[in-house]
């Protein structure tokens, strides 16, 4: 089930702090001339970054189920219905429970403890974190500094940072867990700590590490070929260093409160973001509503086909192959 205080959080602060910075992504422009930038819009980079972003979630899906090999064997098609289904629940219900959804169906699929299945989702959304801080930090010092930049910029560093703790402090506990976890003695925070951390650490050996990192690069280029081909759609120019700095800006951004989808956040990072590369404020915002009507609309469609296959069982039945244990 979907958890109520993620809900609940995500209307109260989120969907307010969307909405405002709609209202400032937004402020000033002609209705008008606004149309029609979007509607003379190139349709054939617009179709090819929308396939360019469905064939991201299917890296995603490859690099999933390689962090999930050794507690869940499952075909990659399943890894891959999870994901749009967790994006599509992110689309519309405020507080962003979609990955913790993701955990869920592992686990039930699996047959694994949600703990274990969770600790496959961690690593696999920490890898987005640390190679998008690696792109916005790549990129910052050729980009003009304003305030608002240098905060996003020290947020992502300290989102980084935290991330990074983590993982080496679950791979440190994780290789010191018994095998075992129905040994472990105290509390249920403990026991399942312990579980987490174990899932977590078979994951983040050094091979392990290099193909993530490795897949997670392809997944965030694919991103930004897209933002790239819906910024040529409108009429702007990107440089590929550029189209790296928003896709840095605006994926680190999104962990700001949101409204369900991430609107108006988007749309205030994607026009404050090609503001400081003196893009009109016209095509700026088409620019923002276009790459995000790529995924959004794709996404929350197939996320409700999968929904309503799921009466038939496709995130409960039993794995391919029998779960390895760790």
């Amino acid at each position: 089930m979907v958890p109520t205080r993620a809900v609940l959080l995500g209307v109260a602060v989120g969907v307010p702090f969307g909405l405002l910075m709609l209202y400032l992504a937004a402020r000033g422009l002609d209705a008008r001339v606004t149309l029609h930038a979007l509607t003379d819009a190139h349709p054939l980079p617009l179709a090819v970054a929308v396939a360019t972003l469905g064939l991201l979630y299917c890296v995603q899906a490859v690099r999933w189920r390689y962090v999930s090999r050794h507690v869940a064997v499952l075909p990659w098609r399943t890894f891959l219905r999870f994901i749009i289904a967790g994006v599509a629940i992110n689309n519309v219900v405020p507080g962003r429970p979609g990955d913790l959804m993701r955990a869920f169906w592992l686990g039930r699929a699996a047959h694994i403890p949600p703990a274990r299945a969770l600790a496959t989702v961690v690593v696999d959304r920490s890898a987005d974190v640390l190679i998008l801080l690696g792109a916005l930090a790549a990129t910052y010092p050729i980009i003009p500094h304003p305030e608002w930049l240098d905060r996003l910029v020290l947020g992502a560093l300290a989102l980084g940072t935290t991330v990074a703790v983590l993982l080496i402090g679950m791979r440190w506990v994780g290789t010191r867990t018994s095998r075992d976890v129905t040994r472990i003695r105290g509390a249920w925070v403990r026991r399942h700590w312990a579980i987490l951390a174990r899932g977590a650490a078979s994951s983040l050996t050094r091979r392990d590490l290099a193909v993530i990192g490795g897949l997670t690069i392809v997944v965030w280029s694919l991103w930004a070929a897209a933002a790239w081909m819906v910024a040529t759609s409108v009429g702007v120019t990107l440089e590929p260093w550029q189209a790296v700095f928003i896709t840095g800006l605006i994926n680190l951004g999104s962990a700001l409160p949101s409204s369900p989808g991430f609107i108006g956040t988007f749309q205030w990072l994607a026009v404050a973001g090609l503001g400081l590369m003196s893009v009109p404020h016209t095509q700026a915002f088409a620019f923002s509503v276009l790459l995000h009507a790529a995924w959004y609309v794709p996404t929350t469609v197939a996320g409700a086909v999968i929904a309503l296959s799921a009466s038939v069982g496709w995130f409960g039945g039993r794995p391919a192959v029998e779960s390895p244990r760790v």
